[in-house]
């Protein structure tokens, strides 16, 4: 009988040794952070429609889903620094070399599926901007000559528009999948296009850091909180979301993915 109630003693404590920690792991991710990515050093990030997280760290990129899990990896010593990802195709990962002047593009696996492009071998020396659309375009914008360059897949010229916005030094170019693409121009306008590159709305939000397109809502980082803005119903709404320290926020489904200025990669979960 003894050694039936020690047995049934030491069972009880296995139970809350196991039990306990993963309830103490479901309270926290409950009250808001979800995890905290264990990569260092993230200048910029990027997600694609099936939520993997792209994080640029000098010459290198991971991938990673939204539990922290690092899938891939790739690195390019010899082009330098990465200035931005496109992640709008998850087969199809865009990366921009802008030191370099080298337009990469990555599988799902993050390995090369095409020769790179060499802008500078085209002539193209200022090209601040890089972006690709959906359907297989290649977007160039050159801050000194105030161009947008539009190529096809083979590189081939599709259209070309110059623009006279003053003081038009934009941080970002990025597409609203199948139907527009937005620039975001530092503490004055975020400038909405066409798939033709035409201006088609100035809209009056300030941010000094890149914006996420959602369906019709654009998020981005306001004075103290994530700012909403849908351009269709011209509706605004604030998230309460502390955003002091931030350079980057990103929004999928119920998680908000910040990557703060010392960084750091922070996944929450959202409670409806």
């Amino acid at each position: 009988m003894n050694r039936w109630k020690k047995y049934k003693l030491l069972v009880f404590v296995l139970f809350l040794f196991i039990l306990l920690p993963f309830q103490l792991i479901s309270q926290e991710k409950k009250e808001g952070i979800w995890i905290v990515i264990d990569q260092s050093n993230v200048q910029k990030m990027a997600i694609d429609p099936q939520g993997n997280l792209y994080l640029i760290s000098e010459s290198s990129l991971f991938k990673y889903d939204l539990s922290g899990k690092l899938l891939y990896s790739y690195t390019n010593f010899q082009y330098g620094t990465i200035h931005s990802v496109t992640a709008i195709n998850p087969m199809k990962i865009m990366l921009f070399f802008r030191e370099t002047g080298k337009i990469v593009f990555l599988d799902e696996r993050l390995a090369s599926i095409s020769t790179e492009f060499d802008l500078f071998s085209s002539n193209f020396y200022t090209i601040s901007l890089a972006s690709c659309s959906i359907n297989n375009q290649i977007w160039l914008y050159d801050q000194n000559n105030a161009t947008l360059e539009m190529r096809d897949f083979h590189f081939n010229p599709v259209n070309r528009i110059t623009y006279n916005f003053p003081d038009f030094q934009p941080i970002q170019l990025t597409e609203i999948p199948g139907k527009n693409f937005l620039m975001t121009n530092p503490n004055q306008a975020i400038y909405l296009f066409d798939t033709f590159g035409t201006l088609i709305k100035t809209l009056p939000l300030r941010t000094n850091h890149p914006a996420q397109v959602i369906g019709n809502t654009i998020y981005y980082i306001g004075d103290h909180s994530i700012e909403k803005y849908n351009y269709v119903e011209l509706r605004h709404e604030t998230l309460e979301f502390p955003c002091e320290n931030l350079a980057q926020i990103l929004i999928y489904g119920k998680h908000i993915i910040t990557l703060d200025q010392g960084g750091k990669v922070t996944v929450f979960l959202v409670e409806d």
